[in-house]
């Protein structure tokens, strides 16, 4: 029996789905072909971006995105920190300050309720 198979190149293509992009992605990639052919047509990047009431800035940033990740790059991307401080006090010694507080209330920290209105460090 013979065996016969498609050439390498088709299974390597057939890995990588079609790119579907959000309707925001499309949009950008929309702006960036917009600005790129009124450049090709004689205006600077800011008479460009003028002329499509977006930042310059915003725009390179957009190119500099689709340049590095291709149009993946231009999706929303998420605002979230990366990292976050963790608490270097335990709960336990955090009540333990509140307590402390309340008990010498002219120790340490301000409290919001005494620095509205009245210098409350010299009273």
């Amino acid at each position: 029996m013979r065996v016969v198979g498609l050439p390498r190149a088709f299974y390597h293509i057939t890995r990588h789905l079609p790119l579907v992009l959000t309707p925001q992605a499309e949009a950008r990639l929309r702006w960036l072909s917009c600005w790129q052919a009124l450049r090709k047509q004689g205006l600077s990047s800011t008479e460009a971006s003028h002329v499509l009431n977006l930042p310059r800035s915003t725009l390179y940033r957009w190119q500099k995105r689709l340049k590095k990740e291709g149009p993946r790059g231009l999706e929303e991307r998420s605002r979230r920190p990366k990292r976050r401080r963790q608490p270097t006090w335990s709960p336990e010694l955090a009540q333990r300050i509140l307590a402390l507080r309340e008990q010498y209330p002219r120790w340490g920290r301000a409290r919001p309720e005494h620095s509205e209105g009245t210098n409350w460090w010299y009273s």
